[in-house]
Order: structure tokens, then sequence, then C-alpha cells
């Protein structure tokens, strides 16, 4: 079965968005508080805005932990 551009845009989303229930408290944390500092509660972020703060929070936990085990 060939996917639409559309349904594999929002399975790409979907797995995005879902990522953080995968995190421990070291992350979950932090992307709580950048929600908060938008202003906005999770519901009224877009799709994009929220991608985008997940993305941010795990890059700079990423720069922070390289090369630490």
């Amino acid at each position: 079965m060939d996917l639409t551009k559309t349904e594999l845009d929002l399975m790409s989303a979907s797995v995005e968005i879902s990522t953080p229930l995968n995190w421990n408290g070291e992350l979950f944390t932090p992307l709580s508080q950048a929600i908060e500092a938008t202003g906005k509660k999770v519901d009224e972020l877009t799709v994009a805005e929220l991608r985008k703060l997940i993305s941010d929070v795990f890059a700079e936990y990423s720069s922070l932990h390289r090369g630490t085990a």
C-alpha cells in the first residue's frame, strides 16, 4: 500500500510528538518548562511549535551530554 505525502507527514509528526513519552525526567521536565515559557497551553501549540520544542530540548540535552556515558 502506497501512502500519500500527507499520511507520511502525519505518521512522522505522531512519532516525533510521542517520543517524549519515552524520555526520563531529565528531558521531560525541560520540555514542560519550554512549553510553559511559550505562555501557551499544550493544546494551544501548533504541531510545528511542539515539534520544534521537542527538537530543541533534545538537541540541547544531546550537546550537554555528548561524550558522557
